[in-house]
């Protein structure tokens, strides 16, 4: 009995721990149930989170495709009107070509007009009712400009002031004035008594001339004897200026550092915009090319920077020998002038020869000089951040004639009296180069009248012709072109200048 009790005890004991096992196994199944709820609770976020972010991932997509559409759209229709323009613009140069050269062709029908039926033109003597010409006379009408001026260069030579006479003649300046705003090609009436327009043909014999083009250096206009081929050069007065900043002992400085990548800025410039110049060199090219040296001279010019700057390279460069290892083309340096013991910034336009001498531009005083190699050394970094004060130009719409052409002389003394030491207007009419553009004008004069400006009034004289529209600014205005044709038109009926034609034709 004692042992089935025994036995009875352990059972109990035995189911009691069963019971106990299978409410811990409940419990945690229990909790494995609600653990696997938050599980599948949770895919279901994640997976809707995926799905929202694909779809916004796709909608991205969609928006960034649209953009690239649009740019390309953007970019193909102003491709297109670029090239609409510039085919518009070609039309309309083809067209004013056209109509400057029909024009000219029906003043040359004209005048071969005039001459088939042998009539007078106006004679030497400037009688207003010349004889008929009879058919049996030897004596043919000889050929001479209707223009009172009796030299195409009477208002250069003559005026007290350099351009203060207009180089137009009387017959322009009353009866054919030109309206700036109106005027065009397509309205242009003949002139009412023709003078000549001869081929090239019937041009009088000129002596060939081989001398070489004159080339006008750095120089003090006013000071100089133009006339006399030695006439005395003189230093600007402004480079004399720094010789009185000598220091009787030089303090020992350090080599500043050089960086031969960093350039001198040049000054700002908006094109179509006028500024105050003035004119320190001219350089003639075979060729007929000049190229100017202007200064700008307006309130925006740092002229008090420039001579701080120059000071203090003069001074560096008095206590230190800053040796050069070597130039190239185009490198900035630092240069002694001939003239002046002081420092200046310059530009290599020609390497050393054989001789160590090299050609440099003067960057903030407009002028070439041949330098010696001991008097140019590097031009630190510090003294590059100025803006040049100088810049090369030449005058925009026209060209000169060349050096065989017996009015080349002519033509460039007319621009030095225009020019020499004065101060001048300048417009800037492209600077699409490193040679700026400009429109030169008299203080005062509206700098948009083209036909005011020296540029118009030598194109009216006969002593430059205007430059090849393919060469010419790509901003100019056809009505610019138009009112230069027009007084290119005058200036060949009067037989100015280049037109004029000295002597008789015969037949």
């Amino acid at each position: 009995m004692e042992q089935l009790g025994q036995a009875h005890a352990v059972m109990h004991n035995l189911f009691m721990r069963l019971i106990a096992d299978r409410s811990a196994l409940d419990l945690t199944t229990k909790r494995y149930a609600e653990r696997d709820t938050q599980s599948r609770e949770l895919l279901s976020a994640m997976g809707d989170f995926t799905e929202r972010q694909r779809r916004a991932q796709d909608d991205v997509r969609g928006l960034l495709e649209k953009r690239s559409e649009s740019d390309r759209v953007l970019e193909e229709n102003v491709a297109r009107m670029f090239k609409e323009k510039r085919e518009t613009d070609e039309r309309i140069r083809r067209e004013i070509e056209e109509v400057f050269e029909e024009s000219v062709r029906g003043a040359q029908e004209i005048e071969r007009f005039l001459r088939r039926f042998d009539i007078v033109m106006p004679p030497a003597d400037g009688s207003e009712h010349p004889g008929p010409v009879h058919p049996g006379s030897d004596e043919r009408p000889r050929l001479t400009s209707i223009s009172p001026v009796s030299s195409p260069f009477t208002s250069f030579s003559d005026a007290s002031d350099p351009f203060t006479s207009s180089l137009v003649s009387p017959i322009l300046s009353s009866s054919e004035s030109v309206n700036n705003k109106s005027s065009n090609l397509t309205s242009l009436d003949t002139p009412k008594k023709l003078s000549f327009l001869p081929s090239p043909s019937l041009l009088p014999d000129v002596p060939e001339t081989k001398a070489e083009p004159q080339e006008w250096g750095f120089v003090e206009y006013a000071e100089n004897d133009w006339e006399s081929e030695s006439a005395k050069i003189k230093p600007h007065a402004s480079l004399a200026e720094y010789d009185q900043s000598e220091m009787a002992t030089p303090v020992k400085l350090q080599l500043e550092p050089v960086d031969m990548k960093v350039q001198v800025p040049i000054p700002e410039w908006a094109v179509g915009t006028a500024r105050d110049i003035k004119v320190n060199g001219v350089r003639v090219w075979k060729g007929g090319f000049v190229y100017l040296s202007v200064v700008i001279l307006d309130s925006r010019t740092e002229l008090g920077a420039l001579k701080e700057l120059t000071q203090q390279l003069t001074k560096y460069h008095r206590a230190t020998i800053h040796k050069l290892e070597g130039v190239s083309l185009g490198d900035f340096v630092s240069i002694q002038s001939s003239y002046s013991s002081a420092w200046h910034r310059g530009k290599i336009r020609k390497t050393f020869d054989r001789d160590g001498v090299a050609e440099v531009f003067f960057i903030d005083w407009g002028h070439h000089e041949n330098i010696h190699k001991t008097k140019i050394r590097p031009l630190p970094t510090l003294f590059r951040f100025l803006p040049q004060h100088a810049q090369m130009a030449c005058l925009s719409f026209v060209h000169f004639p060349d050096s065989q052409n017996p009015h080349h002389a002519e033509a460039l003394k007319a621009l030095k009296k225009a020019c020499a030491g004065r101060k001048l207007t300048a417009k800037l009419e492209d600077n699409s180069t490193s040679v700026l553009k400009l429109s030169l004008a008299d203080p005062g004069v509206d700098p948009n009248d083209i036909l005011a400006s020296i540029n118009g009034r030598l194109v009216r004289a006969g002593l430059a012709r205007i430059n090849s529209y393919r060469r010419g600014s790509p901003n100019q205005d056809p009505s610019t072109c138009s009112l230069l044709a027009k007084a290119a038109i005058n200036a060949m009926s009067e037989g100015v200048g280049m037109y004029q034609c000295e002597g008789g034709v015969s037949g």
